[in-house]
């Protein structure tokens, strides 16, 4: 018995080693929806609350895990955007 259930149709994603999606899924560019980086080149202070700085660790098969990622302040991304 297979861990996950099929979707009741499937769709080509257009993306040829991806190959096909559920059907109500739309394939997009990750950069389309948050900034990707080759890394922060320096390391921002970890804050108890803030906002998700994501690395390798929390991105895994299918999940990017927010809830346990590191945070860094408003203040730390303004200065990581500005890099």
């Amino acid at each position: 018995m297979a861990k996950y259930q099929q979707y009741a149709e499937y769709k080509d994603s257009g993306v040829e080693w991806l190959g096909e999606i559920p059907r109500d899924w739309m394939a997009t560019e990750l950069k389309r929806n948050c900034k990707v980086t080759d890394g922060s080149h320096h390391s921002p202070a970890i804050e108890v609350e803030g906002l998700p700085f994501i690395s390798v660790t929390d991105v895994g098969v299918n999940k990017i895990n927010f809830i346990d990622s590191k945070k860094i302040s408003d203040q730390s991304f303004e200065r990581l955007v500005k890099e």
